[in-house]
């Protein structure tokens, strides 16, 4: 139903001129045409303006946002967030009655998020309907009237959300008590692992680190693709990186990851995933290029491994042979992680690895990363 009409059947151009919008998780952008092209090709061509006045148009819908995005750059051209936030733009650009905003502030820093959360009271103070889908659940009760959870498609319940704390929704999301979910750990600092001197790339200057056993990271890192791409062999980098004591050939992924170095990108769809190809031919991939194996595919050992790594990770997939494509974004993350883990690499460098899991599905998740047989996986997050 929207404002009375029900609604059985709708396109993406009926919905628009029905006034309702949504900002996906994944954004719905093309990557060769401007961010101006983009935003005029998400509202209905009556509301567009003249071509001679795009531009400013344009650029004052973008600048709710805070962010330095121009006009006239390529999507392409674009970080994550900046593509978020040109997703978001264009799905206020039409002036909806109601928005459906999906992970939205995923990519996003504290004040990018803030400025977002600006835009939303906005929203709702003039009527607007909002429904914000997000597993990060500070976000959901700094905004939210009332919270539905949802785990693996069921609704586990809704709740004014004055009534309910972030521990009482984790628990009911996820079936068990927190404190099973996060038990007290004995910490113990062994020697450097991962050492990284003098890292020169773009948005790097001289970047020095040591990284031991277990999960590193820092948190609200702005540029963190500017540290994890150069480690990864993603983008060319310079400078002394060494594994367990062993100088690591950073020139390409293939040769990373032969030195123990493996790269999970933040834009999995971009760069993590083919899309196209089934759950089990997607974490036996890296088995194809191990020099052990000279590319010949064992199918009882790949059956085995596949296998095992669905169970570890959580993946839910109807089987191995099903499309990537056609599982949960949350899924699909699982299928990355999984695939990372093998074979067991030394040090993984990765950006927001539990990006669009449930807080109990990414920790089961990350921690069976960790838990996989290797010889000491460390993280560099």
């Amino acid at each position: 139903m929207i404002d009375g009409q029900k609604i059985i059947e709708i396109s993406p151009v009926a919905a628009r001129e029905l006034g309702l919008s949504i900002a996906f998780q994944h954004p719905a952008l093309l990557p060769d045409l401007t961010v101006t092209e983009n935003l005029m090709l998400s509202v209905p061509t009556r509301k567009r303006p003249p071509f001679s006045r795009a531009t400013e148009w344009a650029r004052k819908r973008l600048a709710p946002m805070g962010m330095p995005i121009r006009p006239e750059s390529r999507v392409d051209t674009l970080t994550l967030a900046e593509k978020q936030a040109v997703e978001i733009c264009g799905a206020l650009a039409c002036d909806p009655q109601v928005v459906i905003f999906d992970e939205p502030t995923e990519p996003f820093m504290a004040a990018e998020t803030e400025q977002l959360f600006t835009q939303i009271r906005r929203l709702a103070a003039t009527g607007v309907g909002i429904v914000y889908i997000s597993h990060r659940l500070p976000d959901v009760l700094a905004l939210a009237d009332r919270i539905t959870l949802l785990r693996d498609g069921e609704i586990r319940g809704t709740y004014n959300a004055a009534e309910v704390t972030e521990r009482e929704i984790i628990t009911r999301v996820a079936g068990r008590e927190v404190d099973a979910m996060f038990p007290d750990r004995a910490q113990a600092l062994g020697e450097p692992v991962l050492r990284v001197r003098g890292l020169r790339a773009p948005g790097l200057k001289g970047v020095d680190v040591d990284v031991r056993l277990g999960l590193a990271g820092v948190k609200a890192m702005a540029s963190g693709s500017s540290f994890i791409r150069p480690l990864g062999g993603a983008i060319a980098g310079r400078g002394n990186v060494q594994v367990e004591g062993r100088t690591a050939d950073l020139r390409t992924p293939r040769a990373a990851r032969a030195s123990g170095i493996v790269l999970m990108p933040q834009e999995r769809h971009i760069e993590g995933l083919a899309p196209i190809h089934t759950v089990a031919e997607t974490c036996r991939s890296p088995q194809l290029h191990n020099p052990l194996t000279r590319g010949v595919i064992r199918l009882s050992q790949e059956h085995e491994l596949v296998i095992r790594t669905i169970a570890e990770m959580g993946i839910k997939t109807p089987s191995a042979d099903t499309a990537v494509k056609t599982l949960s974004g949350g899924n699909q993350q699982k299928v990355v992680l999984g695939r990372a883990s093998s074979p067991s690499p030394r040090c993984c460098s990765t950006t927001s690895p539990p990006r669009a899991s449930t807080l109990a599905s990414a920790r089961t998740s990350t921690i069976a990363f960790a838990a996989t047989p290797m010889p000491a996986c460390r993280w560099s997050c």
